[in-house]
């Protein structure tokens, strides 16, 4: 376990991008790697209680996300907050959860073994707070704007009435931090005041997740050979194995002949062949017609 350092604004090691922090916080309680810092980080937030359609946005986002040599963040929190924290674990991208309270406090809680995880990942846990630090209600908020002051892009996969992640949506607009959020259906609880933010601007809307990495990270994206080695450590049902040991040996192909080789029908192999695009392990060079993403070893 990795022991709590501090930091104070006078110190030596006190990165910049706190100095760029209305209210800079006065010290930084940290376990992990404190020079994550010096990556660009997107944040992930969103509700307590996701809805289906969040979690698979979400998804589809570290699909992407896996591409490029980034960092998360977000604030541990049930809900959005962990999946985005564990998705980042899995695809082995690493993550800085900041807390509204003390580490120590945390460090009691029963489900702290998150943060042993993140920090032997090579992860990083931040806190403004003195370790035996309580949460309060002033404390909430104090958290939000050192999320969005570290974030180079912050992105929402939904947001309900009175949802606290609009919070970090403000600070990030008053830091002028580019902030994009996926629409949903207008009835959708979990979307009601994202829509609203979307309609105001505040929050851009985005349909395609990977041009909006590109947009902001293209200078980040990997090499071929490390996105290889992602996509080798993802999980594949033994139906997309097979679609994914087909297209390796001919490296592109029209979906009539996939699924001849496959001695199976069109009707079959196209949800597989749209669950590999989701993840980001085929693509359409043009209507119709396959190619892998990256060579499988």
């Amino acid at each position: 376990m990795s022991s709590i350092q501090t930091i104070t604004q006078e110190s030596s090691d006190y990165h910049f991008k706190f100095q760029s922090i209305k209210s800079k916080p006065k010290q930084i309680s940290y376990m992990g790697e404190f020079s994550l810092l010096n990556k660009p980080i997107v944040a992930i937030v969103g509700p307590r209680i996701p809805s289906n359609y969040a979690e698979e946005v979400l998804h589809m986002l570290f699909n992407y996300l896996a591409q490029y040599d980034i960092v998360t963040i977000s604030w541990l929190a049930p809900g959005v907050d962990q999946i985005a924290h564990r998705l980042s674990l899995k695809y082995n991208i690493p993550t800085i959860a900041v807390l509204w309270w003390g580490i120590g406090h945390y460090l009691q809680k029963s489900d702290a073994t998150l943060i042993d995880i993140i920090v032997d990942q090579g992860g990083l846990i931040l806190s403004e707070f003195d370790n035996d630090q309580v949460p309060q209600s002033y404390t909430f908020p104090q958290r939000n704007r050192i999320i969005a002051g570290l974030a180079d892009l912050v992105f929402l996969p939904e947001a309900g009435k009175k949802s606290g992640s609009l919070i970090t949506v403000d600070f990030a607009n008053m830091m002028h931090k580019p902030t994009y959020g996926t629409p949903q259906n207008i009835f959708a609880p979990n979307s009601q005041w994202l829509l609203e933010y979307i309609q105001s601007g505040k929050i851009k809307s985005v349909i395609d997740i990977d041009t909006m990495l590109y947009q902001h990270f293209s200078w980040r994206k990997k090499s071929i050979s490390q996105s290889n080695q992602t996509l080798k450590n993802q999980d594949f049902s033994e139906q997309e194995t097979n679609l994914l040991v087909c297209l390796s040996e001919v490296q592109e192909a029209e979906i009539w002949a996939i699924a001849y080789h496959l001695q199976t029908s069109i009707e079959c192999v196209f949800p597989q062949l749209t669950l590999l695009e989701i993840k980001n392990a085929v693509h359409q060079p043009s209507p119709w017609v396959y190619k892998i993403s990256w060579k499988i070893a």
